[in-house]
């Protein structure tokens, strides 16, 4: 609703939801393609691609509206080179069809302006809500040890926050063990790389990711990232991830 039409842009980028909804898909398509030289897929999943590494599987038919998008556009970009690859096998597209891999870059212009001491604290990157279990927000009791006695424990949600009284069962929790545990969501860059460099160690428990900014933004802030070895991970790491597995996290 909020394009120009009497502009001709050199690209629209279509952006799916994941509605079944071929009339709104369709309508999407339409209006980029009657307003844009070239129009491009944002893909930023494949059902191949979320359904071999996710328990929580997905049904085929959301990604049915995409796939049509995929045979009218001039070409694909994805949230990551790993996800190029399943995206290019999924939409059944060939070498020569143009398909891109966006690597999201790292706000160092805002995250230099931050100046902090490390303390004691672990930051900890997660998500709930329907269809979130792969972010990996069980693993927080797996903090709650004596080990971390008198750390703070600063929980970064994409997204809502847990309800207050859940909140406040899992501080109550982690007092037993002398460690104050807070929960933030909706940060502005500058308090999200306050907390990410006054940390020792960031957790990213993820265990299926598009792309994984946080753990670059770690190493940058020169704080030590602890995450679950993963193709999309293990393709940007340079050797200073510390890997974790499930049942061994202690």
């Amino acid at each position: 609703n909020n394009i120009d039409t009497n502009h001709k842009y050199d690209f629209s980028i279509v952006f799916p939801g994941g509605e079944k909804n071929f009339t709104l898909h369709d309508n999407m398509l339409m209006i980029a393609k009657s307003n844009s030289n070239k129009t491009l897929l944002f893909s930023f999943e494949t059902e191949n691609w979320w359904n071999k590494f996710n328990i929580e599987k997905k049904d085929s038919n959301i990604w049915l509206p995409w796939k049509k998008i995929s045979q009218h556009v001039d070409g694909i970009v994805c949230v990551s080179k790993e996800c190029v690859e399943w995206a290019r096998e999924y939409y059944e597209k060939d070498q020569n069809f143009p398909m891109f891999g966006i690597e999201g870059p790292i706000n160092t212009v805002i995250c230099d302006t931050v100046e902090v001491e490390k303390n004691d604290q672990v930051c900890f990157f997660t998500r709930i809500g329907v269809n979130s279990s792969h972010k990996g927000f069980k693993f927080l009791n797996e903090l709650n040890r004596k080990s971390l006695s008198g750390f703070n424990i600063k929980v970064i949600f994409g997204g809502n926050k847990p309800a207050a009284a859940i909140e406040k069962r899992f501080i109550d929790f982690f007092k037993k063990n002398n460690i104050n545990l807070q929960f933030y969501n909706n940060l502005i860059e500058q308090d999200k790389f306050k907390i990410v460099k006054e940390s020792k160690i960031l957790f990213y428990p993820e265990t299926f990711t598009g792309f994984g900014l946080p753990p670059l933004e770690s190493l940058y802030c020169e704080t030590r990232p602890l995450c679950f070895d993963i193709p999309v991970i293990r393709k940007n790491d340079v050797g200073l991830f510390k890997y974790l597995h499930e049942d061994s996290i202690g």
